[in-house]
């Protein structure tokens, strides 16, 4: 019988060492879910966590510039620079990357400048070039001519994008 109580003894604190390694798992994959779900909020909406510093600026000193009137006969067609676009390694890129438009009908596009840092949009083949487009400042341009027109901002290389123009 004395033998029998060491068995469930040695059973019971077995158990229990497992039990205390689960538990002990459970806790770390915990911490690493929350270290991740932070970083991703620190890069997604720099300066929102508490005690960060960002080179964000205060919503008061941010001016939207609107785009230049067009007649209302044209529907443009609008490409966004995202907030964080210039941070290398960031997923941000012009957005969307690639259109298609058609002469006559949305063959304007309306860049918008939604990132902290200045930006120029600057086609491959020399056709167009915007000169600096600040945060909250639009930049236009309508094509009149078929084709493909590769571009992008000369000063970050992963921002790039294409535009297709057919007649």
């Amino acid at each position: 019988m004395h033998e029998r109580g060491k068995d469930l003894n040695s059973q019971f604190n077995g158990r229990k060492r497992a039990l205390s390694v689960v538990m002990a798992a459970v806790v770390v994959v915990a911490v690493i879910i929350a270290i991740l779900g932070i970083t991703y909020i620190a890069l997604v909406f720099p300066g929102s966590i508490a005690g960060s510093t960002s080179n964000t600026l205060p919503e008061s000193s941010i001016s939207i510039v609107p785009a230049p009137n067009l007649p209302s006969t044209f529907s443009n067609t609008n490409v966004f620079i995202p907030v964080g676009a210039a941070i290398e390694g960031r997923v941000a890129t012009f957005n969307p990357q690639n259109v298609t438009v058609a002469i006559g009908v949305n063959n304007t596009i309306i860049w918008t400048n939604l990132d902290n840092a200045t930006h120029v949009v600057v086609a491959a083949n020399g056709s167009f070039k915007s000169g600096n487009i600040t945060q909250g400042s639009a930049w236009n341009y309508t094509f009149s001519t078929p084709g493909v027109y590769h571009y992008s901002d000369p000063s970050y290389g992963w921002l790039n994008g294409t535009v297709t123009v057919v007649s």
